[in-house]
């Protein structure tokens, strides 16, 4: 096959795309607001320095009371520097026998939501592990039962 432009996959200096990657999309953010806002931030700044004074605007402004954004402001800022919490479950204590049957722990759980050792969602949660536990269980009792049978058939070929 003849070799053309189309068909050279080999890396070389000559077998380069056309268009070369510029700026990233965040370097050409950083760029204009060190342009239009941050007028004192030196051009020899490095991306870290300008995304700290920008913050440093940002915190300004969300804490000025007479700017009509602050609110939005404060709010970008907390969501930034503090992920959105999760909430937990506080520790409980209830009577749970992980070697039982699933339906004797299923029954334990539900006796612990009706008794008001754990909520419901708690309860539904735990009910859910014990499906999946037992789902667990089917597929590696099938994979042991396939091997067993295949290592059968093998012997008997």
């Amino acid at each position: 096959m003849k070799k053309t432009k189309a068909n050279n996959t080999s890396f070389s200096s000559d077998n380069q795309p056309q268009n070369r990657r510029g700026l990233s999309t965040k370097t050409l953010i950083l760029n204009a607001i060190r342009r239009k806002v941050l007028l004192d931030v030196p051009e020899t700044a490095s991306n870290a320095e300008v995304e700290e004074a920008f913050l440093a605007y940002l915190t300004q402004r969300a804490l000025n009371e007479n700017d009509s954004q602050s609110g939005m402001l404060l709010k970008l800022l907390t969501d930034k520097a503090w992920g959105n919490l999760k909430p937990t479950s506080e520790k409980v204590t209830f009577d749970f026998d992980s070697s039982a049957k699933p339906i004797e722990q299923a029954h334990q759980v539900l006796d612990a939501a009706a008794n008001g050792y754990i909520n419901i969602e708690l309860a539904q949660n735990f009910i859910s592990i014990i499906n999946t536990t037992i789902k667990i269980n089917e597929v590696t009792e099938l994979e042991e039962r396939l091997l067993a049978l295949e290592k059968t058939l093998a012997i008997k070929d």
